[in-house]
């Protein structure tokens, strides 16, 4: 179902205990809610993974495809500002 490997990978990570020796990757652009790299969609995802994972922060926060309906200036700005906040590292 949607979101089911963070499910299971976030309680994996809490079982064992190991977030800080685990580097985790996600990426947006593809949900179904969160469809293309508007600032409200890659927020809005990146905050539903992070909820899904049961931590604070995504390692390394990927786009999942070029987004020609938004400006890239507005999708690396909305990147910029989750980098800033600390809820992804890269």
């Amino acid at each position: 179902s949607d979101g089911e490997s963070e499910r299971i990978i976030g309680q994996w990570m809490r079982d064992r205990a190991n977030r800080d020796q685990v580097v985790l990757v996600s990426k947006g652009g593809n949900h179904a809610d969160f469809d293309g790299l508007a600032t409200s969609t890659i927020t809005g995802r990146v905050r539903l993974a992070l909820r899904r994972l049961g931590t604070d922060r995504i390692d390394l926060y990927l786009a999942h495809y070029q987004d020609d309906q938004t400006p890239v200036q507005e999708s690396a700005a909305a990147f910029d500002g989750l980098v800033r906040s600390g809820k992804i590292r890269s």
